[in-house]
């Protein structure tokens, strides 16, 4: 493996999730895809939220066109903030205030070879995965008395981080024919959207690819909608979100605690099932078959049993930390290019 320095970077809707390796030990690590000038922040008065609040992630602070911004916290923590789920979303401020503060938790002041993703329909739009590079590449001045210097960026479809990650920590001998061999499709459910690629004999069949809009926020809007026919009010999606981001089983709602894995369930099974008929019907148009499917992300376990539905006779394969599969697939194909 090269000595330089690598960084595959993941930000999505959701989360922020980028993987590096400082003095010869690979790094992990996540943040909630918040970001928004500092006098947003309704749990700190004056703004000054260094410490974070109890029990909230803490922020980093960071510098965007003269303006302070905070990045990396919790959405429940800003007032009157509205996610950008538009096409415009690598061109505003807070993704900006995510990439600075993703620079900065590296530590590093020079890197190598920074990778990337996009949205399988976004990534087919060469004119946009430009703008993304141009974007990430150069000097940034992420602080007054801190900058970074990204040498070399690389964009990929976001399901080809999983792909990378999957070839790389799959030990199954039997998995690895069928993707060296056969046709091997790579779903990455996330926050905003479903993509997929299929991989032939390990080479992209763009006909075969695509982006669904059922992905995790219809599944949390589908268990809020539940919560309420049981309990009369509907909870709020960010508490949702929060819950499923740090892996707690529960919100409480009401003065109640609310057990969420039956909700999650049935949820993700009506959008995993919607999903995958969308990429089936992409599929059949293209005369492919499924010998494996791959699902990472953050929504990855949501779409396993509609996938096994779906594809019975393939070998359905969820990395162990299928949260952090696309950023490390992303620092995998970094290394590799070095």
């Amino acid at each position: 493996m090269s000595q330089g320095s690598v960084v595959g970077l993941d930000i999505g809707y959701s989360n922020v999730k980028m993987v590096y390796q400082e003095g010869g030990v690979k790094k992990s690590v996540i943040m909630p895809a918040g970001a928004a000038p500092t006098a947003q922040f309704s749990n700190n008065p004056g703004g000054n939220m260094a410490g974070g609040a109890a029990g909230a992630a803490k922020p980093i602070q960071v510098v965007i066109d003269g303006e302070s911004y905070f990045a990396g916290v919790e959405p429940a923590s800003l007032d009157s903030w509205e996610r950008i789920l538009g096409d415009d979303y690598i061109d505003s401020k807070p993704y900006k205030a995510l990439f600075f503060a993703a620079l900065a938790k590296t530590g590093m002041s020079e890197i190598d070879h920074l990778v990337t993703g996009l949205p399988v329909n976004h990534f087919m739009d060469v004119k946009y995965r430009n703008r993304l590079s141009k974007i990430m590449e150069g000097e940034h001045q992420i602080a007054p008395r801190k900058t970074v210097n990204v040498k070399k960026v690389t964009v990929l479809p976001q399901p080809g981080g999983a792909y990378y990650h999957a070839i790389n920590t799959i030990d199954d001998p039997e998995i690895m024919e069928r993707i060296e061999f056969g046709r091997c499709i790579v779903i990455d459910p996330g926050f905003y959207s479903v993509d997929y690629v299929t991989f032939d004999e390990g080479a992209i069949r763009y006909g075969s690819a695509g982006t669904s809009l059922e992905a995790m926020s219809r599944i949390l809007q589908r268990v809020a909608d539940e919560i309420h026919k049981d309990y009369s009010t509907p909870p709020q999606i960010h508490n949702l979100e929060k819950a499923v981001r740090l892996g707690r089983g529960f919100i409480m709602h009401m003065s109640e605690k609310v057990v969420l894995e039956e909700y999650l369930r049935r949820a993700g099974y009506e959008s995993g099932s919607t999903a995958i008929q969308k990429l089936k019907n992409t599929i059949r148009l293209d005369g492919v078959t499924a010998d494996v499917v791959i699902i990472a992300g953050g929504g990855a376990e949501f779409y396993r049993e509609a996938a096994k539905e779906a594809f019975n006779k393939a070998r359905i394969f969820v990395p162990q930390d299928h949260v952090h599969a696309v950023a490390d697939g992303y620092f995998i194909a970094g290394t590799s290019a070095l």
